[in-house]
């Protein structure tokens, strides 16, 4: 008989791997610039590591964040083109 490979290990299930739903309101114009920061990676997992890096007080100087969100985004768009013109 063939073994079969547990699909889940341990480390599916630490908290910071295990999400849940939440209902929050946050403010229109905070929203907006969280979705055009966040670009391809989507507004909400750029939340999560804003307030990750709150939580665990490794909270870096907002201007540090949003330039390196600017660049990463700026790297993605430059990719995207390359792959358009590819």
């Amino acid at each position: 008989m063939k073994k079969t490979k547990n699909l889940m290990s341990e480390e599916d299930f630490k908290d910071e791997n295990v999400k849940i739903r939440i209902t929050t309101f946050v403010d229109m114009d905070v929203y907006k610039q969280l979705k055009k920061l966040a670009g391809d990676r989507g507004y909400q997992t750029l939340l999560n590591e804003i307030l990750r890096s709150a939580v665990t007080k490794k909270v870096p100087k907002i201007s540090q964040l949003i330039e390196t969100i600017k660049k990463l985004n700026e790297k993605s768009e430059e990719l995207r083109k390359e792959l358009k013109h590819a």
